[in-house]
């Protein structure tokens, strides 16, 4: 760039002074040390995942026993494990896991999800329900229908069991 300075031409420099300079790299660092640690703290991913885990087992559950006419209990063996059964003689009998539920995800028979963490629990005073035949949802201690709840790691999931609807809020 030129610049006239009277009857002298001078050549000013283009650029960033040394202090713009400083400045942007003290800003990036202070944004950084703000953003990093939230990439190495997993707690809300894996209870994020947990969560989805149980709403799927839920639907799933649902859906199996609309498509197979057969009963199909959601229990909670512990804090941190959701369980699919279906009963041994389809309508009537036990839950005894005699007749496993299928597994799409590790293609086997026992359907079965665990939480990622011990800190990411699941709990309901509802469960174990199950799944009629036609997609209603029952709470095994009543033998009534119902709207329940499921919690995981905070977070509510809803089930309708009129029309066993599974949903996340």
């Amino acid at each position: 760039m030129f610049s006239y300075n009277g009857s002298q031409q001078t050549k000013e420099k283009a650029g960033f002074t040394f202090i713009e300079l400083i400045i942007v790299v003290a800003i990036i660092a202070i944004l950084g040390l703000a953003v990093i640690p939230k990439f190495f703290t997993v707690g809300p991913f894996q209870q994020r995942v947990f969560y989805d885990s149980v709403l799927n087992a839920l639907q799933y559950a649902q859906k199996v026993a609309v498509a197979t006419g057969c009963h199909i209990e959601v229990s909670l063996p512990n804090a941190t494990t959701i369980t699919l059964k279906q009963r041994d003689g389809c309508r009537s009998g036990n839950f005894n896991n005699t007749v496993p539920v299928f597994d799409p995800l590790s293609n086997a028979a026992g359907y079965t999800r665990a939480s990622p963490s011990s800190s990411v629990t699941v709990s309901s005073s509802d469960l174990p329900i199950y799944f009629d035949g036609i997609g209603e949802c029952i709470k095994e201690s009543t033998g009534l229908p119902g709207n329940y709840a499921v919690t995981v790691g905070g977070q509510l999931i809803n089930i309708s069991c009129t029309t066993g609807y599974s949903y996340g809020t």
